[in-house]
């Protein structure tokens, strides 16, 4: 009996942490809040199109913070403040002003505690912690 009760907490906890990313952990502890919760180093840059690198500024940092702000900061120069959402399974949402009020949407392809990607339309990015 004790071993049935173990299976089924196992089975709760490994189906209720999987994740909806295209390449991420399949089962985590940490939630993605958690994972996403830190500041981050724009490691590299590609056309989302046709797969090419493309240059970008070095030292480009991004922090989030667990209570749903967020900073993009190039070389100590912040450049967006704002706040950052998870919309459905896999899309993260930046919302700042920059003059007039901005959304960005990107899609999560991997989130792990070392590694984090997204796509737009344009870019792929692919950041590690800072």
């Amino acid at each position: 009996m004790k071993k049935i009760i173990t299976l089924c907490i196992i089975c709760v906890i490994a189906l209720g942490s999987c994740t909806k990313f295209e390449e991420g952990p399949f089962v985590t502890l940490r939630t993605n809040k958690q994972r996403i919760a830190q500041t981050w180093l724009l490691e590299a840059k590609y056309d989302a199109v046709n797969g090419q690198a493309v240059s970008f500024s070095d030292n480009n940092k991004i922090t989030f913070s667990k209570n749903g702000d967020f900073t993009n900061s190039i070389s100590g120069i912040e450049i967006k403040k704002g706040t950052w959402a998870f919309v459905g399974d896999d899309e993260l949402l930046l919302t700042y002003t920059s003059g007039l009020q901005i959304v960005e949407t990107y899609r999560i392809i991997k989130l792990y505690n070392d590694e984090f990607w997204i796509i737009d339309d344009d870019h792929e990015y692919h950041y590690k912690p800072y």
